[in-house]
């Protein structure tokens, strides 16, 4: 009973409410005695009721394949505070990294993967790589008097964490979120990749023996 009771009510605030509320909000602000310097509703009303949420920025996040209303509702607050409308959002997010994901916000393995899809890059650095084409990719930040030279990447796992670029051993750079997925793609390719610092970026390219 219980369950069928919070279903209910899912469904009544998600649709019937909210269609109710928008189609109030419409007539009202479209009523033919209003002038153009009366105050109006505000015409998002229906979208905040839908999904439980109170700014624009978490309502986008929740449209664009965030699915953890909670974290939609952290993140919207906090890109509000901060002056971040919905057409700078993307990047905003993509720049807190995962490890900034985990600890402002307490994202989750499921959330971490949803953050992951929403600022990912749409590229395919394999493509590149079979037609002899070495691949550059960005870093989220290198350590301080670090030279350019031979580099090793760390599998993240099955727990979506930073990917790691070492050398001796040693963290000296990281992959930053929005090229996760692409370096990801590289690493569990099983080709014979090599992997060189070069001006600040990692370029990675077929070694030779696979050519």
């Amino acid at each position: 009973m219980l369950e069928l009771t919070v279903q209910s009510i899912k469904q009544a605030f998600e649709h019937a409410i909210s269609w109710t509320a928008g189609a109030l909000v419409n007539l009202v602000n479209t009523h033919p005695l209003l002038t153009h310097t009366t105050p109006r509703l505000f015409a998002q009303t229906a979208w905040h009721i839908r999904h439980g949420v109170d700014t624009e920025q978490a309502i986008t996040l929740l449209t664009s394949g965030i699915t953890s209303r909670r974290l939609a509702h952290r993140m919207g607050r906090a890109a509000a505070e901060a002056g971040i409308g919905s057409g700078q959002l993307r990047t905003w997010v993509a720049d807190q990294q995962i490890d900034g994901w985990t600890n402002a916000y307490k994202a989750n393995t499921y959330e971490v993967e949803d953050l992951l899809d929403y600022v990912s890059k749409s590229t395919n650095p394999l493509n590149e790589l079979l037609r002899g084409r070495p691949v550059t990719i960005p870093l989220a930040w290198v350590g301080p008097g670090t030279g350019d030279g031979p580099v090793t990447l760390t599998h993240p796992g099955k727990k979506p964490t930073t990917i790691r670029v070492n050398r001796g051993g040693s963290q000296i750079a990281a992959i930053p979120a929005a090229r996760h997925h692409a370096v990801l793609t590289l690493i569990d390719s099983g080709l014979d990749l090599t992997h060189h610092l070069e001006a600040g970026q990692l370029v990675t390219a077929m070694a030779m023996t696979s050519l």
